[in-house]
């Protein structure tokens, strides 16, 4: 069973480079944690401006998920390694994490991948992105670590180890709820 609380975002589609600026507005409206968790550094406007402008929107999968006003609540790239690999990240604001649309979109980014004929998918994060964690923990992967960095392959399509039921309300609190369990 998957829940998903509270508003939805529109389909995860395609984008095109016509999408350049709502793509660049969208990582733009990251909050300093959610540049960080997304690029796995801190990053400053100009950094993700450089960032946008590179983006190869023919060769990478470049996902997006609107809001009811029309702006990218998600964005999902699928960066092209290799004819069967790609590079997996994802970015939802703020106000729209905790609701499991992260599991949902992820879900939905790497079934877009496998339609589009890639094998395998990577996923790279850091110890400190306890979300990507506990979504990467759903799916039959194989995993690494280096120091903070969490490296994981999720073979297309992709399977669920477990079934998704994301927590209603905020994550840190059901974190802390999970951590006093026995």
């Amino acid at each position: 069973t998957v829940i998903y609380a509270g508003r939805q975002p529109g389909p995860l589609r395609r984008l095109t480079a016509a999408a350049r600026g709502q793509v660049a507005r969208h990582y733009l409206a990251l909050e300093p944690l959610g540049r960080r968790l997304r690029f796995n550094a801190e990053i400053i406007d100009e950094a993700i401006r450089k960032h946008v402008a590179a983006l190869d929107f023919d060769r990478d999968l470049i996902l997006g998920a609107e809001g009811e006003e029309g702006q990218l609540v998600a964005v999902v790239h699928l960066a092209r390694i290799s004819d069967t690999e790609v590079e997996f990240s994802i970015s939802v604001l703020e106000p729209w994490r905790g609701q499991g649309h992260g599991q949902k979109l992820t879900h939905l980014g790497l079934a877009a991948a496998a339609r589009h004929g890639f094998q395998l998918a990577h996923v790279q994060f850091m110890s400190q992105n306890q979300r990507m964690g506990a979504i990467m923990n759903h799916f039959d992967s194989t995993r690494g670590q280096a120091g903070t960095e969490h490296f994981v392959q999720v073979p297309l399509p992709a399977s669920l180890a477990r079934p998704f039921q994301a927590p209603i309300g905020p994550f840190a609190a059901q974190l802390r709820l999970l951590e006093s369990e026995p």
